[in-house]
């Protein structure tokens, strides 16, 4: 005899399956990329990226001078708030 299902018991959502699958193994993975990109672009975490990117052969500051730099710039004039 067979026990009884509890109501409680976890569904399969083969639905969800496929939407990882796709995901993961198909175009899912370069939009999700793109959008990491795009997320560290908008935050501010490539910034030092970009910068070495775009630098054509001239001297390329280390990681925490330019961090120290863009700290400087942004805060030595007073901000318009108040």
């Amino acid at each position: 005899m067979r026990a009884p299902v509890s109501p409680r018991a976890p569904q399969r959502r083969p639905w969800l399956r496929a939407l990882w699958r796709r995901v993961l193994l198909g175009r899912g993975v370069p939009r999700l990329r793109l959008l990491w990109v795009r997320l560290r672009e908008w935050s501010g975490d490539a910034a030092y990226d970009i910068y070495v990117a775009r630098a054509r052969g001239g001297e390329v500051l280390d990681r925490k001078t330019f961090y120290l730099d863009s700290l400087r710039s942004r805060y030595e004039r007073p901000n318009r708030c108040c």
